[in-house]
């Protein structure tokens, strides 16, 4: 994860990404659990490089002077943010996985629920400075909902761990 992505959660920046409702789990074909990690790997490691991408894309973005790019930088990503969850919600886990999975997208899109709305809000400001403390007003929401879905992710990692799969997940860089 790029060293700013890192600066934005606890800054509250990343308070833009909404996402609906409930996850299910998608099709009705449950994979084999090695199949279901390998394949929830390659969305994460294909959403990691996008979300480099939108970085690179993007080097003036965190400076004051380049508002109106913050903001369109932020909706991009919260909408590539909700993207990735959308992609892992066709996966079908297997009833291993199925409790921790949920967890992950209900969690995923409570987040991206809050950051949209922030993105919102952001749309609605003219200045950094203002936006700046619309997002510090929503940081202690920002980090509880970051840290409940950091906690689901972890709970998948620990189990792909716990039979004995290689899972190496950033969870769309969270």
């Amino acid at each position: 994860m790029k060293p700013c992505l890192r600066l934005l959660l606890p800054a509250g920046v990343l308070l833009l990404v909404l996402g609906a409702t409930s996850a299910a789990c998608g099709g009705d074909d449950e994979l084999p659990l090695e199949e279901f990690f390998q394949q929830g790997e390659a969305i994460d490691d294909d959403f990691g490089q996008r979300f480099d991408r939108l970085y690179d894309e993007n080097p003036a973005v965190f400076n004051e002077d380049s508002f109106q790019a913050q903001r369109a930088y932020y909706r991009e990503f919260v909408v590539l943010f909700a993207a990735f969850l959308d992609e892992m919600e066709t996966l079908s886990p297997p009833a291993e996985a199925e409790d921790a999975f949920d967890e992950l997208l209900t969690t995923g899109r409570d987040l991206v629920e809050l950051l949209e709305s922030s993105a919102d809000g952001i749309e609605g400001t003219e200045s950094f400075a203002e936006a700046e403390q619309l997002l510090v007003e929503g940081q202690a929401e920002n980090q509880a909902r970051t840290e409940r879905y950091r906690d689901a992710c972890q709970s998948l990692r620990e189990l792909a761990n716990t039979y004995g799969i290689g899972f190496f997940f950033d969870c769309g860089i969270f």
